[in-house]
């Protein structure tokens, strides 16, 4: 039976067309398929023509397109939507026409285009929040008070913030991008550009430091602190700007000049202070090794006469000579250690000198074998020392009264412009809140006071695995 000659050419006419077309009966089995259509779903038109097409193609049973063919049927109005195959890996765009006879399919193969819109919506989305961070950032710099700038690789400026413009006085009608970053700088700020900030942005991409800006309505000088970085290119990572942030210090250098006032100040009445205390310290001494200690040694002297005497005649009192001898001895004792502790240190001995001769002083008798480490260089000024010195010692003698430590250490070193002490031991382990001093001492209280007034910090810390250590430093 030969095809009438308009059926024939319209399926000539539609294996021609690049677009998938199909048509199915009202059983679902394929009445014709293009070429096209055919080549999309990797068969012929003799191996589908015929078949039922779930028969042939079952995991599409259920899916949007069997959905959506059933409903073009059962309502006889056109369906358009797009899906993706699972047995192709393809997205297609599908409009279904039905009539009574069964359902004429064409399908497009927009797996290019989904991908292609993807790109777009992505980049799109690059686009907004590239946007966004733009906002953000002109906000930001807009609103804040440092003066801030952008020039090209040539100095030309391209931009100056608001603040920036109030900081060195530029007039409304100025175009920032006729001016170039020396129009900003004073000369010593042009100089130290050129030779340390410019240098150091191409060899580092970035420099912070301290320059001076220019005022524009009085010509004098803006002392600033100063951030310089370069722009890069996000895609090719090459420089294309240099970005400046710099913040007036005028205050900040005052408060600082101020505080060295009021250190030096602080210093002199410390020097003063100290100078006072260890004049009526050695008065003191004085006095007490002319007369106390003299007349102690006098009665030690007599009482020493007497015992001969009391042998031959009244051997029955030795006892009572006895105790008003350890009596005696007891009093020139701590009378001793009082004038130990009013003396001042040698100048003729260096600062790790003095701590040893202390350390043997306070320890050289007990069982704590003591030993003194450091650096010799360590030094520090007269006033300094002294209090360094008494902190030592009452650290020392809490060793001796509390620790029943075999091992005692004291390291003098230099550290961050001035000097380091720790006395430190292995012994029972002292509670800071327990630690008792005798009379004339002043304890954790007093070591601690005597190093802040001399500008430096004290702490008192429990040892692992046993023992105490203090620390503290004095900035020389």
């Amino acid at each position: 039976m030969t095809a009438r000659p308009g059926i024939v050419d319209l399926e000539a006419a539609f294996d021609r067309v690049s677009d998938g077309v199909f048509v199915l009966d009202p059983h679902w089995r394929f009445l014709f398929i293009n070429t096209a259509a055919a080549e999309r779903i990797g068969r012929t038109p003799a191996e589908v023509v015929g078949r039922n097409v779930w028969d042939e193609f079952p995991a599409q049973i259920g899916s949007t397109f069997h959905e959506r063919g059933q409903r073009a049927f059962e309502t006889q109005e056109v369906v358009e939507f797009v899906e993706y195959f699972e047995e192709t890996g393809l997205w297609f765009s599908v409009r279904i026409f039905p009539s009574p006879e069964g359902l004429t399919i064409y399908f497009q193969d927009v797996t290019e285009l989904r991908a292609l819109a993807g790109r777009n919506e992505a980049a799109q989305e690059r686009l907004r929040e590239s946007h966004a961070m733009r906002v953000r950032f002109e906000a930001l710099v807009e609103a804040s008070s440092d003066f801030i700038a952008i020039a090209d690789l040539s100095g030309q400026v391209l931009y100056v913030n608001p603040a920036g413009r109030e900081i060195v006085g530029l007039e409304p009608e100025v175009d920032v991008r006729d001016t170039v970053i020396a129009d900003y700088l004073t000369e010593e700020g042009i100089r130290a550009s050129q030779e340390v900030e410019v240098p150091a942005v191409v060899a580092h991409g970035r420099w912070t430091g301290e320059t001076s800006l220019l005022d524009r309505r009085t010509g004098g000088s803006i002392p600033v602190s100063v951030s310089s970085f370069l722009m890069l290119d996000p895609e090719t990572h090459e420089p294309f700007a240099l970005a400046t942030v710099q913040r007036d210090i005028s205050r900040q250098l005052a408060v600082d000049a101020e505080l060295r006032r009021v250190a030096g100040q602080r210093q002199e009445l410390l020097d003063r202070l100290v100078t006072a205390q260890e004049a009526e310290r050695a008065r003191i001494a004085a006095d007490v090794h002319d007369e106390s200690v003299q007349a102690c040694a006098a009665v030690a002297l007599r009482l020493t006469r007497l015992e001969g005497r009391l042998a031959k005649d009244a051997p029955h009192l030795l006892p009572l000579l006895t105790d008003a001898n350890e009596a005696v001895e007891t009093a020139t004792s701590q009378l001793r250690e009082l004038l130990f502790d009013l003396e001042t240190a040698d100048s003729d001995y260096s600062l790790i000198e003095a701590v040893h001769e202390a350390a043997e002083h306070i320890l050289g008798d007990t069982t704590t074998s003591v030993s003194v480490l450091g650096d010799r260089e360590a030094e520090l000024k007269p006033s300094e020392r002294g209090q360094a010195l008494r902190v030592v010692k009452e650290a020392l003698r809490n060793v001796r009264a509390h620790a029943h430590a075999g091992i005692a250490q004291v390291v003098v070193r230099i550290v961050d412009g001035g000097v380091e002490f720790v006395v430190a031991d292995d012994g029972v382990g002292i509670d800071p809140e327990t630690v008792t001093s005798p009379p004339g001492h002043h304890g954790l209280a007093g070591m601690r006071d005597r190093c802040e007034i001399a500008g430096g910090w004290f702490r008192f810390e429990r040892s692992e695995p046993s023992g105490t250590q203090v620390r503290f430093f004095i900035p020389a």
